[in-house]
Order: C-alpha cells, then sequence, then structure tokens
C-alpha cells in the first residue's frame, strides 16, 4: 500500500472514529473543516555554504492553500477546548501539498450553539509524498475568530483566519537548503460534532 492511501486513510479512520466518539460524551468533539486561503506575502531563503544566506521576496501573485482538516479534542470546560489536528493542504503556484499536524486551541464566548469563538493552531508541516515537495518539514500559526449556529445536531461554524508557514527543504548534494515562508488570510467553514 502507498504512502499517499495511508494517509488519506488514516484521515477518513480519525474522522470518522471522531464523529462516534463526538456523540457518546459531550466533552468530546470533531470539527471537519474546509478552508481557502490568498497568500499575500511569500518569501524564500537559500543557504549555500560558499555565500550563506540569501533571503529573496518571490511574487506571491495567483498563490493559494485549499485544505481539508479534521481536529478531534475535549472541552476542558464549557467555553475552553483543545484539540489534535490534521489535514491535507493543497498549495497552488508553487504546487505542492503539506500535512499539517497541529495543537489547536479554542476559546468560545458562551457555552450556547450561537457563539463567537477565536482559535490558535501551532503545529508541523509533514511532506506526505503525493507531490514532488521535496521539503523535510515546516511549522505553522494560524489564528482565527469565527461564528457558530446549529445546524440540525451539528453545528456549522465559519471562520477567518491568518496562517503563518515555513516549510523546509533537505540539503542536495551541494549542501544547498532552502525554507520558504508564507504568511496568508483565510476562511474556512466547519461542521462541527459535540
Amino acid at each position: 500500500m502507498n504512502i499517499k492511501l495511508n494517509y488519506i486513510l488514516l484521515f477518513i479512520s480519525l474522522t470518522i472514529n471522531s464523529l462516534g466518539i463526538a456523540q457518546e460524551d459531550r466533552g468530546l468533539f470533531n470539527i471537519t473543516r474546509i478552508g481557502a486561503q490568498s497568500i499575500f506575502e511569500l518569501e524564500r531563503e537559500r543557504f549555500t555554504p560558499d555565500s550563506g544566506t540569501v533571503a529573496t521576496e518571490i511574487s506571491a501573485s495567483g498563490t493559494a492553500v485549499y485544505s481539508l482538516n479534521t481536529i478531534t479534542g475535549y472541552f476542558l470546560t464549557d467555553q475552553f477546548s483543545a484539540g489534535l489536528g490534521l489535514g491535507l493542504d493543497g498549495f497552488q503556484n508553487p504546487n505542492l501539498n503539506t500535512l499539517p499536524i497541529y495543537l489547536d486551541v479554542r476559546y468560545y464566548s458562551n457555552a450556547e450553539n450561537n457563539s463567537f469563538f477565536g482559535y490558535f493552531d501551532i503545529g508541523t508541516n509533514v511532506d506526505p509524498s503525493i507531490r514532488n515537495a521535496n521539503f523535510q518539514t515546516g511549522g505553522l500559526i494560524n489564528l482565527g475568530f469565527g461564528y457558530q449556529i446549529p445546524l440540525g445536531k451539528t453545528l456549522l461554524q465559519a471562520d477567518v483566519f491568518y496562517s503563518k508557514r515555513t516549510l523546509k527543504s533537505g540539503k542536495d548534494s551541494l549542501g544547498r537548503s532552502t525554507i520558504y515562508e508564507s504568511k496568508g488570510i483565510g476562511i474556512g467553514l466547519a461542521l462541527a460534532f459535540m
């Protein structure tokens, strides 16, 4: 079984498993989210052994990220939750995919279903080997806020967020390495099972 299929099966399994858990115990939850992000700043730092580090700002025109994420967590209080997020992100221009794994911390304005919320994510990007991304790892930080409303037995969440990501390539045969850093603003839409 190839690595792409393993990641997809893991993602589906975690989502299905957490949906069942969320219905058994109100403290546990799952959020399944899609998002779109426009990158407004893209920078490349290239290290070469003979000349050191050179930072270059490259055009972010047309650069976007589309994502599918699942977050499984627990309400620590009526308004504060923490969870583990796993997703698939598709970058357009440059074309590559990442597998973000992150800690998601959320605060809800009240314990009711209709409420504002804010969240902070911190984690890492992993190369899922879906496209030849040629990077080893990188970090991510997301900061967002939104609103949720009841939708049957689930909640519909809409949010706006700021994201900063880094992708680090491995060294090539000449000892060169590259770090890409992106900053962007996006929107998300999610179903929350609580």
